[in-house]
């Protein structure tokens, strides 16, 4: 008996000790996923740093402030909840969306009148600014909108991947704070979401972004693909008071940011799958704004627009692009 007690002591604390070293944990597409068996994985997987609930169809809100522990420890780094039922107060509660909001309202109270850093005297009565250091976060195909998104930009600065596919409910709102907070943003797909050119035109100044996905978006076209590499519009030359700084750059003075002009763009792969009026000149000015492109997807393109001579213009342009090394995929439907 005294032996059997030493191996099952062992073996607890082995057991203990390999759960401790998981970092990752999957239960994408499990339908038998419920609330106490999300709490157990939770209690005894205290180390992890990836973890994939895609798909789950019963993962909803309750079970997502579940991992708020994670969160707040900043030990987890990559999150998937793709096809999950969570909404925007689920999402707006795990990132303390509040707590964030009052942290920038202290601090624009706290500016000068000359919009400068945050006066010396009021620092210590601000903190320090909310941060979770997640890298990748997929929250494809559920119902969350510019409300909660905004709640990921205030606290995930260091965000490196954002998927929002099919978030149908995500405009133009959301990719104006974009360059405001997630400036090490790399990946970013908001394919089949309602962005319009102007959206398109706030990731422009991204020095980090290197591939974007707009396929699909019911205003994908010309426009949005010249907004995206020169972060002009149709109405971005139109300034929102007498003074000529629009509401995007008087933010980023509140916030004491500064934005580079004139620069190109970095990006290295565009997906614009669906796209429609594109021509020749779209191409050209990729070509023009885009020298570090590798990878132009315009498959299915919608070519009832297509004039005389419009293929040999674009037979052009595509050649100036493969020139340049971009790999380009077009079909016309």
């Amino acid at each position: 008996p005294k032996q059997l007690s030493v191996i099952c002591s062992v073996s607890r604390s082995f057991r203990a000790l390999a759960r401790g070293s998981f970092t990752e944990l999957s239960r994408r597409a499990n339908p038998t996923l419920t609330h106490p068996l999300t709490i157990n994985m939770i209690n005894q997987f205290t180390n992890l740093k990836e973890v994939d609930f895609s798909f789950c169809k019963s993962f909803d809100d309750r079970q997502l402030q579940l991992l708020s522990p994670m969160i707040r420890s900043n030990k987890l780094r990559v999150l998937k909840l793709r096809g999950t039922q969570i909404s925007d107060d689920g999402v707006k509660k795990l990132f303390d969306y509040d707590k964030c909001l009052k942290w920038y309202e202290a601090q624009s109270v706290a500016m000068d009148t000359n919009l400068n850093q945050i006066p010396a005297n009021n620092q210590h009565k601000i903190g320090p600014r909310p941060s979770i250091l997640l890298e990748l976060l997929d929250l494809s195909e559920t119902k969350i909108s510019d409300k909660s998104l905004l709640a990921v930009a205030y606290t995930c600065l260091e965000l490196k991947h954002l998927s929002l596919s099919m978030c149908t409910a995500i405009t133009d709102d959301f990719l104006e704070s974009v360059p405001l907070f997630l400036s090490n943003l790399n990946y970013l797909d908001v394919s089949m979401s309602s962005i319009t050119p102007r959206g398109c035109s706030h990731l422009a100044c991204l020095p980090a972004l290197r591939t974007v996905d707009v396929s699909a978006c019911p205003e994908l076209n010309g426009q949005a693909l010249t907004a995206l590499v020169t972060g002009k519009h149709p109405s971005s030359d139109c300034p929102n008071d007498e003074n000529g700084i629009n509401d995007d750059e008087l933010i980023m003075q509140r916030l004491g940011l500064k934005r580079e002009k004139g620069s190109l763009s970095q990006l290295t792969a565009i997906s614009a799958r669906f796209a429609k009026g594109i021509d020749a000149n779209i191409l050209d000015t990729l070509a023009k704004f885009a020298p570090h492109l590798q990878t132009l997807d315009l498959r299915h393109y919608q070519g009832n627009d297509i004039k005389d001579g419009f293929l040999c213009q674009m037979k052009l342009s595509l050649r100036k692009l493969h020139q340049n090394g971009v790999e380009v995929a077009i079909s016309i439907v």
